[in-house]
């Protein structure tokens, strides 16, 4: 289990998808359908300039009234429509009658529907994109998208006859479908490739930084340690340093009771430091832990007090201060 750290990577992941997601509907909903209408509107023109020409080069002045006339030229009509490409022709009379078909079955028929009689009739061209398995203008279900265009034929300021051509557009919508597929796929795919990618790059980068973390972790209680070390030894140096100064204040006194020391060879007096005589004993404790207790040794108790008789057993009270 892994989290993002890094706020601009989290951004990342969310946009590119986003993006990638907006351009796709985009690309369906946008896209496709304008270059749909495009392709429509082409086959519209083509189907209303196609219907024009061959009612001006094919089928002289009153000729749509003649049904003599298209049983002699529907082989060359369909040789025309063939090389056009057309779906389906029809050619209408005035009153609505199918005069020739491509399909055989159709010649004969009569349109009575209100879109002929009124739309067509009155000169108006009228078209209708007819999509696979759809109803035409006429009621029809084909097989295939079909622009369905009827083309009035008006000679000498008179509605004539009209001619329905069946523009067969399937190729085209299924070519801009499967490049409309292929982009999706490519997308998707791209999008894919990203995400996996930006998992793997996020893995990592939470690896790293989790394991820089780690180290920083154990930086900070090193540098505890090392902190303590430091005081530690610091205080053990000030108390080194303690002791080194009462051994050397206590060295220094130790010298001072080695050295020369003037005493007076009858009361036993010393002179100190700044020229004045103490007592042996006095400077002795001065400069020194030592303390003196008094007694009488044998030899100065004969000496001074004969008459004490302080030789016996009391000499072990001589020691006593």
């Amino acid at each position: 289990m892994f989290t993002i750290h890094d706020v601009l990577l989290k951004r990342i992941l969310l946009f590119v998808p986003a993006t990638a997601v907006l351009g796709i509907l985009t690309a369906n909903l946008f896209v496709y359908p304008v270059f749909t209408r495009i392709l429509l509107q082409h086959a519209q023109s083509d189907a209303v300039t196609i219907a024009r020409h061959m009612s001006t080069m094919l089928f002289p002045e009153n000729v749509l009234s003649d049904e003599a006339y298209f049983e002699q030229a529907g082989t060359m009509i369909r040789k025309t429509a063939d090389e056009f490409s057309l779906y389906k022709l029809k050619v209408f009379s005035a009153r609505g009658r199918v005069v020739y078909s491509t399909d055989a079955g159709e010649i004969g028929e009569v349109n009575n529907l209100e879109y002929f009689h009124d739309d067509v009739a009155g000169g108006r061209v009228t078209h209708k994109i007819v999509r696979k398995n759809t109803r035409t203008l006429e009621g029809r279900t084909l097989e295939v998208d079909v622009v369905e265009t009827y083309v009035p034929v008006v000679k000498n300021g008179r509605f004539v006859g009209a001619l329905e051509v069946y523009f067969d557009i399937s190729g085209s919508i299924r070519g801009i479908r499967n490049a409309l597929a292929l982009c999706n796929m490519i997308s998707v795919g791209l999008l894919l490739i990203f995400c996996v990618t930006c998992f793997l790059v996020i893995r990592r980068l939470d690896t790293v930084l989790l394991e820089k973390q780690e180290a920083r972790v154990q930086l900070e209680k090193a540098n505890v340690r090392m902190t303590r070390e430091i005081d530690q030894r610091i205080r053990l140096e000030k108390e080194r340093e303690v002791l080194i100064g009462e051994l050397r204040e206590s060295l220094d006194k130790i010298k001072v009771l080695k050295g020369l020391v003037p005493i007076c060879s009858f009361c036993k007096n010393i002179r100190n430091d700044a020229g004045y005589w103490e007592q042996m004993e006095a400077y002795i404790e001065k400069y020194s832990e030592v303390e003196f207790s008094h007694g009488l040794c044998p030899e100065c108790a004969r000496k001074h007090y004969p008459d004490l008789n302080l030789e016996g057993g009391e000499e072990s009270a001589a020691g006593k201060r």
